[in-house]
């Protein structure tokens, strides 16, 4: 039975008359890294990549393979939520100790994506997604 509880808080600042990039977003709390995710599920990145940039980039490209690479790691996922329409979510129960917050969406039309470790201790637990502790995928 779980009991730790993590509750996502959108960090981006409101932009007039353009769509807040968490609103209705999948969240997955990962057993482990997406990057670790993806290389047990057998994704085999471009040469010079790694395993979450050839996987953005097959996502940017619309290769079957995103998709693919995304139910095979499903394994890995300990909890799965969307996002309300505010950018906000509260993961289910797990058990605590250490996880992955894996969110992918746009920002700016450019590709934003967190693959952020959390550290769930029993009870309430927080973090908030913005600009600054998002993955670089370049």
């Amino acid at each position: 039975a779980g009991t730790a509880v993590l509750s996502v808080v959108n960090g981006f600042a409101a932009q007039g008359g353009a769509a807040n990039p968490l609103a209705g977003v999948s969240f997955f709390l990962m057993k482990e890294s997406l990057e670790t995710a993806l290389t047990k599920a057998g994704f085999r990145p471009p040469q010079g990549m790694s395993a979450i940039q050839g996987w953005v980039a097959a996502c940017n490209n619309r290769q079957p393979v995103c998709g693919q690479a995304i139910q095979a790691s499903a394994p890995s996922a300990a909890a799965l939520i969307k996002a309300d329409a505010t950018g906000r979510a509260q993961l289910a129960a797990v058990p605590a100790g250490t996880y992955y917050l894996f969110v992918l969406t746009r920002y700016n039309n450019q590709p934003i994506l967190w693959n952020l470790r959390v550290d769930l201790g029993p009870g309430a637990n927080s973090v908030t997604l913005d600009q600054r502790n998002a993955a670089q995928i370049e």
